[in-house]
């Protein structure tokens, strides 16, 4: 489960590197697969953060 994160942000990179490639095709829509990545991993990062604090 450690490597989580990790997958994560090799997801958030490709999926900018993938945003960045469209942007000459598709103008500014290519930028919402990075965002909604983003908020993938802010939204996990607060419930792991949240879960540890039920735990105490």
């Amino acid at each position: 489960m450690k490597d989580y994160s990790i997958y994560l942000w090799s997801t958030v990179f490709l999926s900018s590197m993938f945003g960045w490639g469209l942007f000459p095709l598709v103008g500014i829509g290519a930028f919402a697969i990075p965002v909604i990545a983003l908020l993938i991993l802010i939204s996990n990062q607060l419930n792991r953060l949240e879960s540890k604090w039920d735990q105490k």
